[in-house]
């Protein structure tokens, strides 16, 4: 069979299973569906339909303010038992608004005691009402008792009637009764117009006034810190404003607040937590091959790099990952470790990807785009959880967390979770027997790429009601994983640690945070010869900012505004000795919102580094207008700068030739310039314009489009012009520690390299069409096409460069099915596809290092998953497949000197406590 009838063939299983039986499709998408159906049904007055669609909501997609909401609304249509329970429900959720839902739900206790006290006293002659005992007493001075009009004037009606029999009977008992019920109605009196003047809701904190949900941007995502608000003065509860938007998507990582996705000024992408349970990936760089306009490079099982719109490369450097807001970035190799971060996939709640340059929010090295992992909220889904897996290929992995909450209200919220995982390389670099090959010291097992280790713990602690405290910690021991390194060096075997500390405060105005990255690591070459490095790295972040809105006649602002300082520190074996860099940055943006239509925003980042002679100023403006209520056009134009990296400034090494007795030194920028007067590096600079459309009218069907275009200069390479030295200078060590015989290396020093700002400018042109289709609550069906083209202007002549696929295209399923009690089926399948690439790579040819380029054909791999839920979701079995056209075709290469990608089946379980 055919790696193309295969595809064809699989394709149509899944489409004819996708119509065979009823499913669900997205859960937010499908979740939305009903809870905008439910709330339009209660506002018709239609309550008990609208609270089965509320209800189907939620168990779909579980949201406490779910069941706030179907409180409010049994509690608006006077059946006050139901609501208390929905109440309770909520509270058990250890909401911001605790305090005041509590409030309202003392009112409703109240209330209730009053109809059953109402109902006893108007039967009159009944001997409940004769022979009682219980005497009802005037509220005191201090509570706030409410009540409707017609309440009211039923109060004072049956105070009348028991004044009436009392008279008849001659029983001080009724009198004593209609006295207490016109002084309850007097006190709901009170109660309303003490209301009337404060207009104070306290079920959501806001006043009346007000219609805003608030929204504070946290260390652990977006919290929403209560509905809307009102009070409703005529049913006498106070109760907030049932929200409408609550399963409507918001975006935090474009502005550093959350807005609508169709607000964002850049090109956007979120992968929920359904893509990732669904997929069945368990590593962070492989589950953003299904975003448009990304290129993922699978170097091995435990190393991904990732590009955006064009220029990846190994130890990829232009792709800024965050995780909850914090910078991984690796400054001594100017890298991300996608597949070491201490959490694990099981952590994450969603993650944003923002496409085309990013610094004017996050400064240098957001260069072409940015992916923020956005983790659970500590506290939410309250229990323990454990999965396990095994696969070929040596894959072994588990994964065991507990999330809760402690406290007076629950204010702690916590998640802890620890993680192993481990799997054999693809393919080996060499024969293990070869004589003349080097084992890394760092290992016992050369054929194993990742054997990782993580814990991960995140705390958040309620201190008012829109303010926390966060604290957040993880390490990953690698023991050992195989990085491709760069230039000759092609295997690195790493072992130590990578970890990281965090600690702040959040408010809706703002918020500090500190926090702390370590990378701790021995490493060694797996090749031709030994490279022992050990890297010792911290750097230190101090940050403020302050977010707030106002208005400026009918003009809404949003400001975001900080500052920041970062201190570095690398002690590296390969540098003459350690350093230490002290970093300052500020920055300021205003998102202005004119009427409901139009969005400006424009932003303006400075950055100070030690080894510019000035700052580096990142601008960035965009215009957003809504063209239909779920329809936007945008139009943006950004910079971004990528400034040279620990190992670019201040490398002191020694590489080898292909003749044994010589050697040529390697210098960083800094290096090379204090000994032999070279060029100090300048910042990469890319200039990058781009127009967009998004349309998510329907619930059904989604499109985006984006038209971008990027004249990029100043890129930082390994230099390809190898300064020989002359006899002269050889013999008589014209440059100390760098000509002449290296007693370290026991080899002659007779050339000089390093890195330098290659000339020319390069100009990128791309498109890129998204959609998604959700044609009935039954499927989720995605696609999406880039198109890239790039130029290379060495004054006037124009090259193409091929490292970027011309074509990319990403296409796949979801579908789940109940098909039985308590039975769920769970099949996702994608395919990702891309055209050849050319990739110029430096080799060493005689005595020098010159560019050759290496030409892949085009490639398609496809993931496969089918899963069994069972226990109410509780428990569940997989099976999923990576890479598995590898099983009936050839093995394909994404890097020239990395290894074929192979494939892999994975059985897994996980259960929930």
């Amino acid at each position: 069979m055919t790696s193309r009838s295969f595809v064809v063939r699989w394709f149509c299983i899944f489409t004819v299973l996708s119509y065979s039986a009823p499913a669900f499709a997205d859960e937010r998408t499908e979740a939305r569906r009903h809870f905008r159906r439910g709330m339009d049904l209660v506002v018709a007055g239609q309550v008990d339909e609208g609270i089965a669609e509320l209800e189907e909501a939620y168990s779909i997609l579980p949201h406490p303010n779910v069941l706030y909401n179907i409180g409010r609304a049994y509690a608006e249509a006077g059946r006050y038992e139901e609501a208390l329970d929905y109440f309770e429900r909520y509270l058990g959720s250890s909401p911001a608004d605790a305090a005041e839902v509590r409030g309202f739900v003392a009112s409703l206790n109240t209330r209730i005691e009053n109809r059953d006290m109402m109902n006893a006293a108007a039967t009159g002659d009944t001997p409940a009402v004769t022979t009682t005992t219980t005497t009802t007493t005037t509220p005191s001075t201090g509570a706030s008792v409410r009540g409707t009009v017609q309440e009211i004037a039923e109060l004072r009606d049956t105070a009348q009637r028991l004044d009436g029999l009392s008279q008849i009977l001659g029983s001080p008992e009724l009198t004593r009764r209609a006295t207490s019920l016109r002084a309850l109605a007097d006190a709901m009196e009170r109660g309303n117009a003490e209301a009337a003047s404060t207009s104070v809701a306290t079920g959501s904190g806001t006043t009346e006034t007000g219609t805003t949900t608030t929204t504070t941007t946290t260390a652990t995502g977006t919290t929403d810190t209560g509905a809307e608000s009102g009070t409703d003065a005529s049913s006498g509860v106070a109760l907030g404003t049932a929200e409408t938007d609550l399963y409507e998507e918001r975006f935090v990582s474009s502005t550093r607040g959350a807005v609508d996705p169709l607000d964002a000024p850049n090109s956007t992408t979120i992968i929920t937590r359904q893509d990732i349970r669904l997929t069945g990936i368990t590593a962070i760089g492989e589950l953003l091959r299904r975003v448009a306009g990304v290129q993922v490079m699978t170097t091995g099982p435990s190393e991904t790099n990732v590009g955006i719109r064009g220029f990846n490369q190994r130890l990829s450097p232009r792709v800024l990952l965050l995780i909850n807001g914090r910078s991984t970035y690796v400054d001594p190799l100017g890298i991300t470790l996608w597949q070491q971060q201490p959490i694990s996939v099981e952590d994450i709640e969603r993650i944003e990807v923002v496409r085309g340059p990013a610094s004017a929010l996050y400064g240098a090295n957001g260069f072409s785009g940015i992916v923020n992992v956005i983790t659970r909220t500590p506290g939410d889904d309250p229990g323990t959880e454990f999965s396990a897996s095994v696969g070929n290929g040596g894959q072994l992995r588990g994964q065991l967390a507990t999330s809760g909450r402690a406290g007076t209200d629950g204010r702690l919220g916590y998640r802890f979770s620890v993680a192993y995982n481990q799997a054999d390389r693809f393919s080996l670099p060499l024969d293990t027997g070869r004589v003349d090959g080097h084992l890394p010291t760092t290992t016992t097992d050369p054929n194993l790429a990742p054997r990782d280790t993580r814990a991960y713990a995140n705390l958040t602690y309620r201190l008012t009601r829109n303010t926390q405290a966060y604290a957040e910690a993880g390490t990953t021991y690698m023991n050992s994983d195989v990085i491709a390194a760069t230039s000759v060096f092609n295997d690195l075997y790493v072992r130590g640690t990578n970890s990281f500390a965090v600690a702040g405060l959040q408010s809706n105005w703002g918020g500090i945070r500190f926090f702390w990255n370590n990378f701790n690591i021995d490493a060694d070459q797996f090749g031709l010869g030994p490279f022992p490095i050990d890297i010792r790295w911290n750097t230190y972040d101090l940050e403020g900012t302050f977010a707030h809105g106002f208005d400026t006649g009918s003009v809404h602002h949003d400001v975001v505004a900080g500052a920041g300082y970062r201190r570095k520190f690398v002690d590296w074996t390969i540098f003459e000795h350690d350093y230490t860099e002290n970093h300052f940055q500020g920055y300021a943006q205003d998102s202005i919102h004119i009427g409901d239509r139009v969005t400006i925003v424009g932003g303006l980042r400075i950055d100070r580094h030690p080894l510019l002679s000035r700052p580096v100023f990142s601008p960035r403006g965009a215009i957003v207008g809504r063209i239909g209520e779920r329809q936007a056009l945008r139009a943006s134009v950004s910079t971004a700068f990528r400034t040279q990296n620990f190992l670019e400034s201040y490398i002191y090494t020694f590489q080898p030739s292909p003749l044994s007795a010589f050697t040529g030194f390697g210098g960083g920028s800094e290096v090379n310039n204090a000994r032999f007067g070279t060029a100090i590096l300048k910042p990469e600079r890319i200039l990058s314009g781009e127009i967009g459309y998004q349309n998510s009218e329907s619930d059904v069907f989604s499109v985006d489009a984006a038209l971008y275009f990027n004249r990029v200069q100043d890129i930082i390479d390994i230099t390809t012009d190898t300064t020989f030295y002359s006899l002269a200078e050889t013999t008589t060590n014209a440059y100390p520690g760098a000509s002449g015989f290296d007693r370290g290396t026991n080899t002659w020093v007779v050339g000089r390299g390093g890195f330098d700002n290659l000339p020319g400018v390069y100009y990128v042109g791309g498109l890129e069409l998204v959609a998604r289709v959700n044609p009935t609550d039954g499927l989720d069906i995605y696609a999406n096409y880039t198109a890239n083209l790039t130029y290379l202007d060495a004054d006037g002549d124009f090259t193409r460069k091929r490292r970027a696929p011309m074509h990319q295209v990403n296409t796949g399923i979801q579908y789940r099915h109940n098909i039985a009690d308590d039975v769920g089926l769970d099949l996702a399948f994608d395919v990702h596809a891309q055209t050849r690439t050319v990739w110029d790579e430096q080799v060493l040819a005689g005595n020098a290092q010159e560019v050759q380029p290496f030409d892949l054909d085009a490639l398609y791999l496809i993931n496969a998953r089918a899963g069994l839920r069972f226990l109410e979701d509780r428990m569940s079995f997989g099976i999923t497949g990576y890479n598995i056209n590898a099983f009936f075709g050839p093995n394909y290469r994404q890097h020239p000197f990395t290894q074929q990608i192979a494939g892999r089946v994975t059985g897994s379980f996980s259960y929930r406590f």
